[in-house]
């Protein structure tokens, strides 16, 4: 495993980028958001990345830097539209124009684990809009196992420049029982980047509740590589992950999901891409 020596400071740079982004959060000129039913057009690196389909209805928001796509119907693996509703299936850094993502997906367990193709754990996020200054979309619905627990998302640009979405989870016990679970933010990349990178752990770690040493996990290149592809991370601020998932073809987190009858939980984390050519992950630690 190749020691990188500056990942304390590139660390501490995501964490700027990060707290600069909340602060600056506004409503932004060249951000928009709506529904539509055309295929923008950008390039993806195989089949199974272009999720949108001509005709069929999904949601996005867009910046200078970033377009993303949230879907309106039930999809598969390598296949299209989105992996469940409400789900971000596709999002193109604008300094390249391409695509590599094939799906992303939210699931709720009892227990945490590093499975992927669990139907039963996915909401069913079938009711979409977007806030009053386009820089967000809302989807709201329900895990069909959990019916008593509302779910209220928020996919939120956090400025027209930086390629970063603040996803933000309210899980709504409308129950008279507590409930104790996890939920995973998951996705799939079908590039030539399809590995995990987490530091403290290395590369593909499995499913392992320690030993991470900053905040993020990421697919992208491990070396000094400019390839100019998309690269995809999940990084967290406030929420700290109970377990992360680091596998060779997919990766995720899962964060402490326990809501008492009555209360509402919210868990925020955010997906960031870019490209390794653009200097942001010239390494992996970027």
């Amino acid at each position: 495993m190749t020691n990188f020596n500056t990942s304390r400071l590139a660390s501490a740079c995501l964490l700027l980028f990060l707290f600069i982004g909340e602060i600056s959060a506004q409503v932004f000129a060249d951000t928009t958001a709506g529904k539509a039913n055309q295929n923008p057009g950008y390039s993806a690196e195989n089949s199974n990345c272009d999720d949108i389909v001509n005709g069929t209805d999904f949601w996005y928001i867009q910046s200078d830097s970033l377009f993303a796509s949230f879907s309106t119907v039930n999809g598969g693996n390598n296949g299209k539209h989105g992996q469940h509703r409400g789900a971000l299936m596709d999002i193109v850094y604008k300094g390249i124009e391409s695509e590599n993502l094939d799906w992303t997906q939210f699931l709720l367990s009892s227990t945490t684990h590093g499975s992927w193709n669990l139907p039963s754990q996915n909401p069913n996020l079938d009711t979409m809009w977007t806030s009053t200054n386009l820089d967000t979309v809302f989807a709201r619905g329900r895990v069909a196992a959990q019916n008593n627990i509302l779910w209220l998302v928020s996919y939120t640009l956090l400025s027209d420049t930086a390629p970063i979405i603040k996803i933000n989870v309210s899980l709504i016990n409308e129950g008279a029982t507590d409930y104790n679970g996890y939920l995973q933010y998951q996705m799939d990349p079908d590039g030539a980047y399809q590995g995990s990178w987490t530091e403290g752990l290395g590369s593909n770690p499995g499913t392992i509740g320690s030993g991470w040493t900053s905040n993020y996990i990421y697919a992208g290149p491990q070396d000094s590589t400019f390839s100019g592809l998309p690269s995809h991370g999940i990084a967290w601020l406030m929420d700290e992950p109970v377990a992360l998932v680091g596998l060779s073809y997919l990766y995720g987190a899962w964060f402490n999901a326990n809501v008492k009858a009555g209360e509402t939980k919210n868990i925020s984390f955010y997906h960031i891409t870019n490209s390794s050519a653009n200097g942001v992950y010239a390494k992996a630690q970027d």
